[in-house]
This record gives structure tokens, C-alpha cells and sequence, in this order.
């Protein structure tokens, strides 16, 4: 194994569940001889300044607005291949 994969699994596993050093929004639990590692649900949220693709832009548009814009992408793509068809 490169000693690049070796240092990189050690970095990524050195201190999973957070065994070795607290980690914020991390917890673990001893359970006998297994350890279980609890996130809180913040570290599945979005951190502050991104944005959430689709969950605003989505209502931009009625269902009657996307009929229409559904149906001009046909007509394009069906002009495009008959365009191809004539060369």
C-alpha cells in the first residue's frame, strides 16, 4: 500500500468517534465492548451562507409555466433533429 493511502486513512480514522479528542456535536457511547457514535442533527444541516438548491426556486414557476416551458424544450428538440436529419 503507498505510504499516501496509509497517512491519508490515518488522517481521515484518527480519531473517529472522537475517542481521542471531544469533537463538538459528536458523542459517543461505551455499550460493553462496542462504542456508538451519535451526531446531532445540526451537522446535517447547511452552515450559514449556502443555499439550498431548489428549495426556493422551485415555487418560481406554476405547473402552468412549466407546461409551457416543457413543451418549448420539445418543439427545440424536435427542430433540432430534423435539422440534423437535413445535413
Amino acid at each position: 500500500i503507498p505510504l499516501f493511502h496509509v497517512l491519508n486513512a490515518r488522517i481521515t480514522f484518527g480519531n473517529i468517534f472522537g475517542m481521542d479528542q471531544d469533537v463538538q456535536h459528536v458523542k459517543k457511547i461505551q455499550d460493553g465492548p462496542r462504542t456508538i457514535c451519535v451526531l446531532d442533527d445540526i451537522c446535517f444541516e447547511a452552515p450559514s451562507g449556502y443555499t439550498k438548491v431548489g428549495a426556493l426556486d422551485r415555487s418560481q414557476f406554476s405547473i402552468e409555466e412549466e407546461d409551457d416551458l416543457l413543451q418549448f424544450a420539445i418543439q427545440q428538440s424536435l427542430l433540432e433533429a430534423g435539422s440534423e436529419k437535413d445535413e
